[in-house]
């Protein structure tokens, strides 16, 4: 199974230095920073874009038995993996990109990917043996049952 989302929002700063490569000489105080923007005069500029995508694929298998008359066990597993380009761990869209000068720099596992996910349950019944002479019923049942989960943490 799987998903995919496209077209998500993102902000990114659109007046920047016009070439990375001047950073050291900005850090260092030789050259004036708004000498080197695309847009001279101004501060940011934010751009908002329909720009980014996302996916999600898990493979899941189920298996479910009764072993005997009086035990039943069930099984599951899911292998995922959700990617989306969330910059501030909260996943979702329209949030800052990282990096303007690389969008896929922010593209990673999402908050909610969780890998390995499993469980184990089972249900064990107890019955008496003997019953009433007018019914097919036992005297009395009791089941016992339990669960065994496994998974990640959450991020």
């Amino acid at each position: 199974m799987g998903n995919q989302n496209r077209h998500q929002n993102d902000y990114r700063d659109i007046n920047l230095p016009t070439s990375p490569g001047v950073l050291p000489s900005l850090i260092a105080g030789t050259t004036s920073y708004n000498t080197v923007l695309a847009y001279k005069g101004f501060g940011e500029i934010k751009l908002s874009e329909n720009a980014q995508n996302a996916h999600y694929n898990a493979l899941q298998v189920e298996m479910h038995s009764k072993i005997r008359n009086d035990l039943t066990l069930q099984a599951a597993y899911t292998l995922s993996r959700s990617i989306d380009p969330a910059t501030s761990g909260l996943g979702g869209d329209l949030y800052t990109v990282s990096n303007p000068y690389d969008r896929a720099y922010d593209i990673g596992p999402s908050q909610g990917d969780r890998t390995h996910i499993a469980f184990v349950n089972f249900v064990y019944s107890f019955r008496s043996s003997g019953t009433p002479a007018d019914s097919n019923a036992p005297l009395w049942a009791l089941e016992m049952s339990g669960i065994v989960a496994w998974g990640p943490a959450s991020r």
